[in-house]
């Protein structure tokens, strides 16, 4: 083993203890299941290891193939947990994860007295095993700076307990840049004796050797060079959104139909309208006629996505006209097969304004002078029935897509031509900032709802992998549906009629004002 020097904790960059986070919780999972009891502690010497199918996640840029025999969860959006492996018979997981850092820091700690004055030089190895010993608790077996994939990397092992058994952590930090590193961690099971003859840390020793020799660190170029052309005609389709633009394309009313391989699990009800602001609880119906002249979207659905459960939905999102201020609410009230009712409320504003900022340099005298910096900034609040989460704030880029713009944005793309396009947009799901990719395809003749017609294709996704939800828009730009085969859900324009003959009981009415104190 190599000789380390810890590094006190009060130079840990807080970024690395927060991220580091994220290489333990995987520890904290297990002993919470009180799982991993062996495996795979069934390879000796003598038996090859296998392996499955790599995994490859080009938005990342990785391929590497777990053990066999595992379940993979798939993290969505852009959280730092790309992909979990877990063998629930045999009891191991391995844990894949990418960490982008604010600021770069080494992979490991080259000058300790240059360290303790700049916490830049701290090591991102050396802040790792700062806290395996403390937080797991356990103890670290192993150290080892080896290339992996032709990259500078470290190999970490570490012995720990859960209860009365004691388990073994491996993990292989990769170095791709000082501020993207990847971790691959495989969790099993270890004896309590003498690690060196321990038979089920050397087969779990081996299967990890074979895991990180899959490893292939892929080639990101084509993908920065589409998102930069992608990038081009986002900020000119922005630019050019003009007030008429967005006025030209509102619709009064409009009717949709839910349906989930087939059948019909719910619908909404849309109003678009031109508006100074959402339409608050308590407040008159011109009230804020300071603010900018926007408009604003009201959305409410209702959904039976399993027997005795039904969801019910409610939105509204409002942007003003030069798209320098957003503000958007979304409350859900769901109630379970026992009648028991749960309610869920986000409310969000995005504002983009000018703030001075002085001049990084002084003049001859000494004297700086001050400049404007454009700052566009998100803020989200939740709260629900059964917690408050904590809010958040988020710097936007300059192709941030406003709720209301995004709602829209089917009816607002040139559609003369095939283009591509990529936005920032926030999701609910994830309560962060994910980008959103948009392809323009040729007109071609589609089948919505049994009736063919000649339509142009709008593909969506969320999330360089994310799955695609084709939009169907017509040539004279009326919205028709949208289909998305992974999870084998359509949405169909229609009529009040259809759906109240398809639902009795539907509402068909404006959402509720928005309450933002409930």
């Amino acid at each position: 083993m190599m000789n380390f020097r810890f590094t006190p904790s009060r130079f840990i960059p807080k970024t690395a203890i927060a991220l580091f986070i994220l290489v333990l919780a995987s520890l904290e999972l297990l002993a919470q299941d009180q799982v991993l009891q062996g495996r795979p502690d069934v390879v000796d010497a003598n038996t090859p290891v296998e392996l499955d199918p790599p995994f490859v996640s080009e938005a990342a840029g990785i391929s590497i193939s777990p053990p066999a025999g595992g379940k993979m969860i798939r993290r969505g959006g852009n959280g730092d947990e790309l992909v979990r492996f877990i063998n629930e018979t045999d009891k191991w997981s391995l844990v894949v994860s990418r960490i982008v850092l604010s600021e770069g820091v080494p992979l490991v700690t080259a000058d300790a007295a240059a360290a303790s004055r700049n916490p830049s030089l701290i090591g991102f190895v050396d802040t790792a095993i700062q806290q395996m010993p403390s937080d797991t608790p356990g103890k670290l077996l192993r150290f080892d700076l080896i290339p992996v994939a032709g990259l500078e990397s470290a190999l970490l092992a570490s012995r720990f307990s859960v209860g009365v058994e004691k388990r073994l952590q491996q993990q292989a930090i990769v170095r791709r840049t000082d501020r993207f590193y990847f971790i691959i961690s495989l969790t099993t099971a270890a004896g309590k004796g003498d690690v060196e003859i321990d038979p089920r840390i050397g087969a779990a020793t081996r299967v990890f050797r074979e895991v990180i020799d899959s490893i292939q660190v892929l080639d990101q170029d084509a993908i920065r060079s589409d998102q930069e052309d992608r990038l081009i005609r986002t900020r000119s389709l922005l630019i050019n959104l003009a007030t008429t633009k967005l006025q030209s394309v509102l619709i009064n009313e409009q009717w949709l139909r839910l349906q989930v391989d087939g059948k019909d699990v719910g619908y909404s009800y849309i109003v678009e309208e031109p508006a100074n602001d959402l339409p608050r609880r308590g407040q008159p119906a011109n009230a804020n006629t300071d603010r900018v002249l926007g408009l604003r979207i009201g959305v409410r659905s209702r959904s039976y996505l399993s027997p005795g459960e039904s969801v019910d939905a409610e939105s509204w999102m409002w942007i003003s006209n030069d798209r320098k201020q957003e503000a958007f609410s979304n409350q859900v009230v769901s109630v379970d097969p026992t009648g028991k009712k749960n309610f869920a409320l986000e409310l969000g504003r995005s504002t983009k304004r000018l703030r001075p900022v002085a001049d990084k340099f002084a003049d001859d005298q000494g004297n700086k002078g001050v400049t404007s910096k454009e700052q566009y900034t998100l803020e989200v609040w939740s709260t629900g029935s059964r917690a408050a989460l904590p809010p958040i704030k988020r710097d936007l880029p300059p192709w941030y897509l406003p709720q209301a713009v995004g709602h829209l944005l089917p009816r607002l793309l040139p559609i003369n031509e095939p283009r591509t396009y990529m936005f920032a947009t926030y999701l609910t799901d994830n309560r962060e900032v994910i980008t959103r990719y948009i392809d323009v395809l040729p007109a071609t003749e589609v089948s919505l709802g049994g009736t063919k017609r000649i339509a142009i294709p709008v593909q969506d996704k969320l999330g360089l992998e994310g799955t695609v939800t084709t939009h169907y828009v017509s040539l004279d730009r009326k919205y028709l549906g949208s289909i998305n085969p992974a999870s084998k859900v359509t949405i169909l324009a229609t009529d009040a009629n259809t759906l109240e003959q398809l639902w009795k009981d539907a509402d068909l009415t404006r959402p509720a004002e928005v309450n933002e104190t409930p």
